[in-house]
Protein backbone atom coordinates (compact mmCIF):
# COMPACT_ATOMS: atom_id res chain seq x y z
CA UNK A 1 0.00 0.00 0.00
CA UNK A 2 1.47 3.32 -1.03
CA UNK A 3 1.17 6.47 0.80
CA UNK A 4 -1.03 9.15 -0.70
CA UNK A 5 -1.68 11.03 2.58
CA UNK A 6 -4.12 13.44 3.63
CA UNK A 7 -1.65 16.24 3.50
CA UNK A 8 -1.57 18.09 6.96
CA UNK A 9 -1.57 21.74 6.62
CA UNK A 10 1.72 22.46 8.65
CA UNK A 11 3.53 20.58 5.59
CA UNK A 12 2.75 22.89 2.90
CA UNK A 13 4.66 25.95 2.90
CA UNK A 14 2.25 28.29 1.30
CA UNK A 15 3.51 31.68 -0.28
CA UNK A 16 0.64 33.03 -2.40
CA UNK A 17 1.69 35.92 -4.02
CA UNK A 18 -1.74 37.71 -4.26
CA UNK A 19 -1.95 41.26 -4.35
CA UNK A 20 -5.24 41.62 -2.19
CA UNK A 21 -3.81 42.87 1.20
CA UNK A 22 -4.85 40.38 4.01
CA UNK A 23 -5.73 41.64 7.25
CA UNK A 24 -4.69 40.24 10.61
CA UNK A 25 -8.52 39.13 10.98
CA UNK A 26 -8.86 36.97 8.15
CA UNK A 27 -5.50 35.67 8.90
CA UNK A 28 -6.54 34.72 12.03
CA UNK A 29 -9.56 32.77 11.23
CA UNK A 30 -6.67 31.09 8.47
CA UNK A 31 -4.97 29.68 11.16
CA UNK A 32 -7.83 28.71 13.77
CA UNK A 33 -9.17 26.77 10.33
CA UNK A 34 -5.49 25.33 9.76
CA UNK A 35 -5.31 24.18 13.82
CA UNK A 36 -8.88 22.56 13.58
CA UNK A 37 -7.56 20.38 10.39
CA UNK A 38 -4.13 19.45 11.95
CA UNK A 39 -6.47 17.73 14.99
CA UNK A 40 -8.40 16.48 12.44
CA UNK A 41 -11.57 18.40 12.96
CA UNK A 42 -12.10 19.23 9.33
CA UNK A 43 -15.52 20.57 9.72
CA UNK A 44 -14.68 23.27 12.16
CA UNK A 45 -11.47 23.89 9.85
CA UNK A 46 -13.76 24.33 6.89
CA UNK A 47 -16.54 26.71 9.07
CA UNK A 48 -13.20 29.26 9.88
CA UNK A 49 -11.91 29.17 6.41
CA UNK A 50 -15.05 29.88 5.22
CA UNK A 51 -15.30 33.15 7.94
CA UNK A 52 -12.24 34.28 6.41
CA UNK A 53 -13.49 33.52 2.82
CA UNK A 54 -16.71 35.61 3.81
CA UNK A 55 -14.16 39.05 4.49
CA UNK A 56 -11.87 38.46 1.83
CA UNK A 57 -13.04 36.35 -1.67
CA UNK A 58 -9.31 36.85 -2.59
CA UNK A 59 -8.32 34.90 -0.27
CA UNK A 60 -6.26 32.14 -2.37
CA UNK A 61 -4.99 30.19 0.79
CA UNK A 62 -7.82 29.81 2.40
CA UNK A 63 -9.69 28.44 -0.78
CA UNK A 64 -6.76 26.07 -1.34
CA UNK A 65 -6.84 24.84 2.43
CA UNK A 66 -10.60 24.58 2.72
CA UNK A 67 -10.37 22.93 -1.08
CA UNK A 68 -8.31 20.24 1.02
CA UNK A 69 -10.81 19.79 4.04
CA UNK A 70 -13.26 19.20 2.26
CA UNK A 71 -11.64 16.79 0.68
CA UNK A 72 -10.91 15.33 3.50
CA UNK A 73 -14.74 14.63 4.29
CA UNK A 74 -15.21 12.98 1.74
CA UNK A 75 -16.45 16.34 -0.87
CA UNK A 76 -14.46 15.76 -3.09
CA UNK A 77 -16.64 17.79 -6.41
CA UNK A 78 -16.29 20.75 -3.39
CA UNK A 79 -12.74 20.64 -2.73
CA UNK A 80 -11.75 20.54 -6.41
CA UNK A 81 -13.75 23.82 -6.64
CA UNK A 82 -12.23 25.57 -3.88
CA UNK A 83 -8.89 24.58 -5.49
CA UNK A 84 -9.91 26.06 -9.14
CA UNK A 85 -10.72 29.04 -7.24
CA UNK A 86 -7.50 29.19 -5.41
CA UNK A 87 -5.78 29.41 -8.50
CA UNK A 88 -7.78 31.42 -10.59
CA UNK A 89 -7.35 34.09 -7.56
CA UNK A 90 -3.04 33.39 -7.97
CA UNK A 91 -1.49 31.66 -10.56
CA UNK A 92 1.79 32.09 -8.88
CA UNK A 93 0.82 30.36 -5.75
CA UNK A 94 2.57 26.83 -6.40
CA UNK A 95 1.00 25.27 -3.15
CA UNK A 96 -2.45 26.05 -4.86
CA UNK A 97 -1.23 23.62 -7.88
CA UNK A 98 -0.54 20.54 -4.98
CA UNK A 99 -3.99 20.66 -3.39
CA UNK A 100 -5.49 21.04 -6.32
CA UNK A 101 -3.64 17.96 -8.14
CA UNK A 102 -4.88 16.08 -4.67
CA UNK A 103 -8.31 16.65 -5.51
CA UNK A 104 -8.01 16.02 -9.07
CA UNK A 105 -6.36 12.48 -8.05
CA UNK A 106 -9.07 11.79 -5.57
CA UNK A 107 -11.85 12.34 -8.44
CA UNK A 108 -9.64 9.46 -10.68
CA UNK A 109 -8.15 12.69 -13.05
CA UNK A 110 -4.92 11.33 -13.09
CA UNK A 111 -3.58 13.21 -16.00
CA UNK A 112 -4.98 16.56 -14.50
CA UNK A 113 -3.13 15.62 -11.04
CA UNK A 114 0.37 15.01 -12.85
CA UNK A 115 -0.45 18.53 -14.74
CA UNK A 116 -0.65 20.04 -11.46
CA UNK A 117 1.80 18.29 -9.58
CA UNK A 118 4.07 18.90 -12.86
CA UNK A 119 3.49 22.99 -12.07
CA UNK A 120 4.10 23.12 -8.49
CA UNK A 121 7.56 21.42 -9.01
CA UNK A 122 8.27 23.87 -11.65
CA UNK A 123 7.55 27.25 -9.28
CA UNK A 124 8.48 25.29 -6.39
CA UNK A 125 11.64 22.47 -6.65
CA UNK A 126 11.82 22.00 -3.17
CA UNK A 127 7.82 20.73 -3.27
CA UNK A 128 8.72 17.00 -1.43
CA UNK A 129 5.19 16.30 -1.31
CA UNK A 130 4.28 16.95 -5.49
CA UNK A 131 7.36 14.65 -6.21
CA UNK A 132 5.93 12.46 -3.42
CA UNK A 133 2.74 12.16 -5.43
CA UNK A 134 3.73 12.13 -8.96
CA UNK A 135 5.86 9.57 -8.13
CA UNK A 136 2.96 7.78 -6.94
CA UNK A 137 1.17 8.04 -10.42
CA UNK A 138 4.08 6.61 -12.05
CA UNK A 139 4.62 3.68 -9.82
CA UNK A 140 0.45 3.19 -10.12
CA UNK A 141 1.33 3.24 -14.39
CA UNK A 142 4.16 1.13 -14.31
CA UNK A 143 6.99 4.00 -14.87
CA UNK A 144 8.74 2.49 -12.20
CA UNK A 145 12.37 4.21 -12.27
CA UNK A 146 10.60 7.57 -13.13
CA UNK A 147 8.67 6.78 -9.97
CA UNK A 148 11.87 6.00 -8.33
CA UNK A 149 13.86 8.81 -9.32
CA UNK A 150 10.54 10.83 -7.72
CA UNK A 151 10.84 9.21 -4.69
CA UNK A 152 14.76 9.68 -4.54
CA UNK A 153 14.31 13.56 -4.84
CA UNK A 154 11.78 13.71 -2.38
CA UNK A 155 13.83 12.21 0.12
CA UNK A 156 16.76 14.24 -0.39
CA UNK A 157 14.53 17.24 0.50
CA UNK A 158 12.55 16.03 3.36
CA UNK A 159 14.33 13.21 4.78
CA UNK A 160 13.06 12.88 8.00
CA UNK A 161 9.57 12.04 6.54
CA UNK A 162 9.09 7.98 7.46
CA UNK A 163 6.00 7.33 4.34
CA UNK A 164 8.72 8.52 1.56
CA UNK A 165 10.66 5.19 2.49
CA UNK A 166 7.41 3.26 2.78
CA UNK A 167 6.15 4.73 -0.37
CA UNK A 168 10.08 3.97 -2.35
CA UNK A 169 10.01 0.57 -0.22
CA UNK A 170 6.91 -0.46 -2.46
CA UNK A 171 8.64 0.40 -5.67
CA UNK A 172 11.93 -1.57 -4.68
CA UNK A 173 9.09 -4.95 -4.23
CA UNK A 174 8.03 -3.97 -7.48
CA UNK A 175 10.88 -4.46 -8.71
CA UNK A 176 11.96 -7.27 -7.08
CA UNK A 177 14.68 -5.90 -5.51
CA UNK A 178 13.50 -7.19 -1.89
CA UNK A 179 17.14 -6.08 -0.04
CA UNK A 180 16.45 -2.78 -0.79
CA UNK A 181 13.35 -2.74 0.07
CA UNK A 182 13.76 -4.00 3.55
CA UNK A 183 16.43 -1.57 3.79
CA UNK A 184 13.49 1.27 3.34
CA UNK A 185 10.85 0.10 5.30
CA UNK A 186 13.35 -0.02 8.45
CA UNK A 187 14.05 3.95 7.81
CA UNK A 188 10.51 4.07 8.22
CA UNK A 189 10.10 2.29 11.26
CA UNK A 190 13.08 4.41 12.52
CA UNK A 191 11.36 7.50 11.85
CA UNK A 192 7.82 6.25 13.05
CA UNK A 193 8.17 2.51 15.11
CA UNK A 194 4.32 2.67 16.15
CA UNK A 195 3.17 2.55 12.38
CA UNK A 196 2.24 -1.31 11.77
CA UNK A 197 2.16 -1.14 8.17
CA UNK A 198 5.91 -0.79 7.89
CA UNK A 199 6.14 -3.77 9.91
CA UNK A 200 4.01 -5.23 7.48
CA UNK A 201 5.76 -4.23 4.60
CA UNK A 202 8.63 -5.20 5.81
CA UNK A 203 7.48 -8.44 6.76
CA UNK A 204 6.59 -8.46 3.16
CA UNK A 205 9.47 -7.89 1.89
CA UNK A 206 11.38 -10.33 4.07
CA UNK A 207 8.59 -13.25 2.50
CA UNK A 208 9.42 -12.46 -1.01
CA UNK A 209 13.65 -12.74 0.31
CA UNK A 210 12.23 -15.72 1.50
CA UNK A 211 13.60 -14.89 4.73
CA UNK A 212 10.50 -16.62 6.56
CA UNK A 213 11.47 -16.20 10.13
CA UNK A 214 12.26 -12.40 10.08
CA UNK A 215 8.84 -11.60 8.20
CA UNK A 216 7.13 -13.57 10.84
CA UNK A 217 8.63 -11.50 13.29
CA UNK A 218 7.70 -8.49 11.66
CA UNK A 219 4.26 -9.23 11.08
CA UNK A 220 3.54 -10.11 14.91
CA UNK A 221 4.47 -6.94 15.78
CA UNK A 222 2.47 -5.12 12.85
CA UNK A 223 -0.67 -7.67 15.02
CA UNK A 224 0.40 -6.35 18.40
CA UNK A 225 0.16 -2.87 17.11
CA UNK A 226 -2.86 -3.03 15.84
CA UNK A 227 -4.26 -6.34 16.56
CA UNK A 228 -7.94 -5.36 14.51
CA UNK A 229 -6.35 -5.60 11.21
CA UNK A 230 -7.41 -8.92 9.53
CA UNK A 231 -4.95 -8.31 6.71
CA UNK A 232 -2.23 -8.81 9.31
CA UNK A 233 -3.17 -12.45 10.44
CA UNK A 234 -3.99 -13.65 6.86
CA UNK A 235 -0.20 -12.41 5.77
CA UNK A 236 1.27 -14.30 9.12
CA UNK A 237 -1.21 -17.50 8.37
CA UNK A 238 0.85 -17.88 5.25
CA UNK A 239 4.37 -17.15 7.26
CA UNK A 240 3.39 -20.03 9.19
CA UNK A 241 2.35 -22.13 6.46
CA UNK A 242 5.97 -21.46 5.02
CA UNK A 243 7.53 -22.29 8.42
CA UNK A 244 5.38 -25.57 8.85
CA UNK A 245 3.34 -24.30 11.60
CA UNK A 246 -0.07 -25.86 10.37
CA UNK A 247 -2.26 -25.44 13.23
CA UNK A 248 -1.17 -22.11 13.66
CA UNK A 249 -1.90 -21.77 10.06
CA UNK A 250 -5.77 -22.55 10.23
CA UNK A 251 -5.82 -20.37 13.48
CA UNK A 252 -4.90 -17.13 12.11
CA UNK A 253 -6.62 -17.88 8.61
CA UNK A 254 -9.61 -18.16 10.92
CA UNK A 255 -9.18 -14.93 12.96
CA UNK A 256 -8.09 -13.18 9.63
CA UNK A 257 -11.96 -13.87 8.45
CA UNK A 258 -13.52 -12.98 12.21
CA UNK A 259 -11.77 -9.13 11.55
CA UNK A 260 -13.83 -9.04 8.27
CA UNK A 261 -11.08 -10.20 5.46
CA UNK A 262 -12.78 -12.11 3.52
CA UNK A 263 -10.29 -12.83 1.59
CA UNK A 264 -8.62 -15.28 4.09
CA UNK A 265 -11.89 -17.65 3.33
CA UNK A 266 -9.81 -18.77 0.24
CA UNK A 267 -6.39 -19.40 2.03
CA UNK A 268 -8.25 -21.26 4.28
CA UNK A 269 -9.47 -23.71 1.39
CA UNK A 270 -5.71 -24.16 0.06
CA UNK A 271 -4.40 -24.42 3.46
CA UNK A 272 -6.87 -26.07 6.13
CA UNK A 273 -8.15 -28.58 4.19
Amino acid sequence: MRMLWFIFLSNIAFSCSSNHTINEYEKKMKEKGDSCVDAYNLEKGIYYYTEAIKINSYYAEAYAKRGLARRGTGDLTGGLEDANHSVFIDSLCSSCYLVRGQCRESLGDTLGALNDYNKDIKLNPSSFLSYNNRATIYSSTGKLNEALTDYNTAIQLSPKVSMLYNNRGQVFLDMSLFSKASSDFSSAISLEPNNPLYYQQRSISYFQNKQYQEAFTDCSKAISLNPKNGQYFSDRAIIRYELNQKDSTCSDLKKAVQLGFDTANEYLLIYCK
